[in-house]
């Protein structure tokens, strides 16, 4: 993606999604639809790129029937093909992601703050880059 602020922009601390960054909503919402096993509770989209908590629940057995790196790679793949159909053709995510394993309330708690403040710290974001006009 190189950076580039395709989802939206940052207003007054409030992420304002763009097509692109409705479809990437869209998306999130897919996952749960599409995969019992998972709950999304916590996301945001931010202008270049997505964070979220996803909870991987097994039904009926021990075992879930995908991993996360599939389930990113689902949502990947189907958000990449919306919004190239909408006309961004060259719009492609970073190969990998960055996970970690979320193992107590107070991990729960941080990680889940840190989501929810993100568009107002975007400024500080490692990601922050001004290049996309807006209103």
């Amino acid at each position: 993606m190189n950076k580039n602020c395709c989802f939206g922009y940052i207003r007054n601390g409030a992420m304002i999604l763009s097509e692109y960054g409705k479809i990437a909503l869209e998306q999130i919402k897919w996952l749960m639809i599409q995969y019992s096993f998972v709950n999304i509770d916590k996301y945001v989209i931010i202008p270049n790129h997505v964070h979220a908590i996803i909870e991987i629940v097994p039904k009926n057995s021990n075992i879930a029937p995908l991993s996360l790196s599939q389930i990113v790679g689902a949502y990947k793949t189907r958000a990449s093909a919306s919004i190239r159909k909408q006309g961004l053709l060259s719009f492609s995510w970073q190969r990998s992601f960055h996970d970690s394993i979320i193992r107590d309330l107070k991990s729960y708690e941080n990680i889940s703050a840190y989501i929810e403040s993100n568009p107002l710290n975007w400024i500080k974001d490692r990601f922050h880059v001004v290049n996309m006009q807006h209103p």
